[in-house]
């Protein structure tokens, strides 16, 4: 695999300090709880991403500064009460029921 040019160019790539930083918790200098508290997945940035796009696009400096901190904002509430209430913040069934007992066998 060493030998593939590819391989080879996507591990050097890795190697640079602010990524590796990212992935590996001996290499950053963040608190070690806060490191492994941290989603090892990107679904939630991805989602971000498209909403993004619903905000518009080609817009001028300031617009889209506010819009992306009223969707900053709002992704920030639900983070904050995804963490209050035990429930991620995406569900397939919203209701009330379904919820609690969601919380309930987590408990």
């Amino acid at each position: 695999l060493i030998k593939d040019p590819i391989t080879r160019a996507w591990a050097q790539h890795k190697k640079t300090s602010w990524i590796l930083s990212g992935l590996n918790q001996n290499f950053t200098s963040m608190n070690a709880l806060v490191f492994c508290s941290i989603q090892r997945q990107t679904n939630m940035v991805e989602a971000v991403h498209r909403r993004t796009h619903f905000l518009g696009s080609h817009q001028a400096l300031l617009p889209a500064i506010q819009d992306a901190h009223r969707l900053d904002t709002g992704e920030l509430g639900t983070c904050e009460q995804a963490k209050k209430s035990n429930v991620p913040p995406v569900w397939r069934n919203r209701s009330t029921l379904a919820r609690m007992q969601q919380n309930d066998s987590r408990q």
